[in-house]
């Protein structure tokens, strides 16, 4: 699939399995929404086909995505589409008790949804796709309008889905506790198939580019062959320890923003200390996605 004279997927195929956990990466632009609206069929590639399997049920979460009815209650807008919810681990559940984990108390369930905040909408969007039970979920920056709360809640319930789960996240910790297996948009369309989560990625990154060396005799050689004059794409001093620096901070970065989830999962009286938490985490958070592209960028 092209975009005008820019190729955006080129030569990829990919047969999907039962319970595939599947994260993908990339920069801004390079396809990775594309890609998703091709596995939908809401847009057609120029070559290749896409087969659909006849038990398929896809579910769609997009930050964009917006199907709710604002005149009806949280309640009626989920029990139109079912009654309860089936588990990962079977337990079925009803509408009130989904919308109780997913931090819609009673009190609230019977709101207008026109009366939501734009986290709330967010949230309760997220669950009208969960109820229709999927086998084929796809969540495209599913922690952009998420709290911590929220999103420690999705985690557990994706943790025991046993369906097949396409992520696209800038979360990194998001993706690591929930991917197992990585398609990752680099130049020219290629899409590189990487087995494993981000955190193994980001390890092995630097040798996957290297070809295999071929051993050289160079003593059955004149001296002036052996020596290669082309230029060469090398990091400069400065950004070598801008390299290793990032290396050594971004598991730091993990570690505080761990903790910080610990202390706000245990629960606190004081509302200010909950807040300060909340503010904390937010800009770790910022600072763990701005040192991960810049990494990207310089191992690139």
């Amino acid at each position: 699939k092209s975009f005008q004279d820019r190729c955006l997927i080129n030569d990829f195929t990919y047969l999907f399995k039962k319970q595939d956990r599947i994260g993908i990466i990339g920069k801004n632009g390079v396809g990775k929404s594309t890609l998703l609206n091709i596995l939908t069929q809401t847009i057609q590639p120029e070559k290749g086909t896409v087969v659909h399997g006849p038990t398929l049920k896809i579910g769609y979460y997009t930050q964009h995505s917006n199907t709710l009815t604002d005149s009806n209650t949280l309640h009626q807008e989920l029990s139109e589409i079912a009654d309860y919810v089936t588990l990962g681990g079977g337990q079925q559940v009803t509408v009130a008790k989904l919308l109780d984990m997913f931090l819609f108390p009673p009190a609230v369930q019977h709101t207008p949804i026109a009366k939501l905040s734009g986290g709330e909408r967010r949230r309760l969007q997220l669950l009208k796709v969960l109820i229709e039970h999927p086998n084929f979920l796809i969540l495209d920056e599913p922690t952009n309008d998420l709290d911590i709360d929220t999103l420690n809640v999705l985690e557990d319930f994706l943790q025991d889905y046993d369906g097949c789960i396409v992520l696209v996240s800038h979360d990194r910790y998001f993706m690591d506790q929930l991917v197992e297996h990585l398609f990752v948009f680099e130049d020219k369309g290629f899409i590189r198939d990487f087995y494993g989560n981000y955190s193994d990625y980001k390890l092995q990154y630097a040798n996957l580019e290297k070809p295999a060396e071929k051993p050289v005799e160079t003593a059955k050689l004149p001296i002036e062959e052996t020596v290669n004059n082309s230029p060469k794409k090398k990091l400069s001093y400065k950004e070598q320890r801008e390299l290793e620096q990032i290396d050594l901070k971004l598991p730091q970065l993990e570690v505080q923003k761990e903790a910080l989830q610990t202390l706000m999962n245990a629960g606190s009286a004081d509302h200010q200390a909950l807040l300060n938490w909340a503010q904390e985490l937010e800009q770790i958070q910022l600072e763990i996605d701005e040192l991960s592209e810049r990494w990207l960028i310089l191992s690139e």
